[in-house]
């Protein structure tokens, strides 16, 4: 009875070893691959900490690739296949990738991200990580794409980032507007009678009503029903929005 125990917790303690080691390592399983070794390894470790915490907080899979081949793919293909080899075809989730090679960086979506992030919001996100990535850092450049993932904060940081514009716009227009009035008051008009009198009016004698024929035009409408962008399919299979920018 004594081997038997001996035995029974030995099993059991190799295999919490082993699961444990098994969730060790998907724990440790980074979703940052730098591949031309653009980033250093603590900002490649903060990076991935902080992709864990957007992942719980959207409910995503997110991946950042840095690389400086692509072999013959194009930088669509090459983000599409990378998402789908790493979670899946058609999982929920995005895929930002910084293209070294031809510098078309790439934003890929799948799953309920393709609703989530439209190709006019995608843009946004460019507009906010191509000026870092034209300097070479690509590290603050994945820090603006995590931070864009949050659609609310996007749209304030594009709307406080044209507000000066749209002030100073709105500045030059009031004072044109103001100009303009002020000097219709002081010019001078010349009245006269004769500014009332319409010397070349028509004057109708006759009115009559004449059916001539009937005729009816008919015009196809087309409705575009999509409102998430366009979509494509990877040579995978799995469907993805987002789009390529060139730097």
């Amino acid at each position: 009875m004594r081997i038997m125990k001996k035995t029974a917790v030995l099993v059991m303690m190799m295999l919490m070893l082993v699961f444990g080691a098994c969730a060790v390592s998907a724990s440790e399983e980074s979703h940052v691959f730098d591949y031309d070794n653009s980033l250093s390894d603590e900002e490649e470790k903060l990076l991935d900490e902080s992709i864990k915490q957007a992942e719980q907080k959207y409910g995503l899979n997110i991946a950042i690739v840095i690389t400086d081949d692509l072999g013959t793919k194009s930088s669509m293909e090459y983000a599409d296949d990378f998402y789908d080899d790493m979670f899946g075809i058609n999982t929920d989730g995005i895929l930002f990738l910084m293209d070294n090679d031809t510098q078309w960086d790439h934003i890929s979506t799948s799953g309920r991200a393709i609703s989530m992030y439209s190709e006019s919001y995608i843009d946004r996100m460019f507009s906010a990580v191509t000026p870092a990535l034209k300097r070479g850092s690509y590290f603050e450049a994945s820090v603006k794409f995590l931070d864009m993932l949050d659609t609310g904060k996007g749209f304030r940081t594009a709307f406080f980032h044209y507000l000066p514009y749209g002030l100073i716009a709105g500045v030059i227009i009031s004072l044109i507007a103001c100009a303009v009035v002020v000097h219709s008051y002081k010019t001078k008009r010349k009245v006269s009678p004769r500014s009332y009198i319409t010397e070349n009016e028509t004057h109708f004698t006759v009115k009559q009503d004449r059916y001539v024929r009937q005729y009816t035009t008919r015009v196809k409408i087309e409705s575009d029903s999509s409102s998430g962008g366009g979509t494509h399919t990877s040579s995978s299979g799995g469907t993805h929005g987002g789009h390529s920018h060139h730097r």
